[in-house]
């Protein structure tokens, strides 16, 4: 018996990752470290700052990342009016294979009107980050980038964002909480 062989279409395999989750689980945010761009030790602490906060990690070299916070610069008033927090913690100084200097990154979000707290994500945060989105999804492998995580009032993880995030659907996720 002869059997007649067709070819299939192969379509790219899903990411385990999605675009955007919703957190069940209330998990306390943990107090992260950072540094200024000026290079001095800082910490956020979300359980005393009883607003919404966005943490997003991004790199210079991203352009995925620099659109994302050009939107957030579009809309900050719009943001600011909704009670988000914003930090974006450039990640340049991580990778050393990607290393830009400090000057690329904030001469680039001045050139984007971007004005909401910035600051250089350490190496331990990154790493708290990433235990908290592998714990969440039971998954091992990096996140993308951009990352964003929002924090609720009481300083509960209520949505992570892999890839970027638009202010359409960070001022829904904040009206949810």
């Amino acid at each position: 018996v002869s059997h007649a062989l067709e070819p299939a279409r192969l379509d790219a395999p899903k990411s385990d990752l999605l675009p955007r989750t919703l957190s069940a689980a209330n998990l306390p945010m943990p107090i992260l470290e950072y540094k200024t761009i000026q290079g001095q030790p800082r910490s956020i602490d979300f359980h005393t700052r009883r607003k919404p906060v966005l943490i997003n990690l991004w790199a210079s070299w991203c352009r995925a990342c620099i659109a994302e916070l050009k939107e957030f610069a579009e809309h900050s008033a719009e943001l600011e009016s909704a009670g988000l927090e914003m930090w974006a913690l450039s990640v340049d100084q991580i990778d050393v294979k990607k290393a830009t200097p400090s000057t690329t990154a904030t001469s680039l979000l001045q050139s984007i009107g971007y004005t909401a707290e910035t600051g250089w994500a350490t190496e331990r945060t990154v790493e708290l980050l990433r235990l908290i989105n592998e714990h969440l999804f039971d998954l091992h492998k990096p996140m993308p980038l951009p990352t964003s995580f929002l924090v609720d009032a009481e300083g509960r993880i209520s949505a992570i964002y892999h890839g970027p995030v638009t202010v359409e659907q960070l001022l829904k996720d904040l009206r949810r909480q």
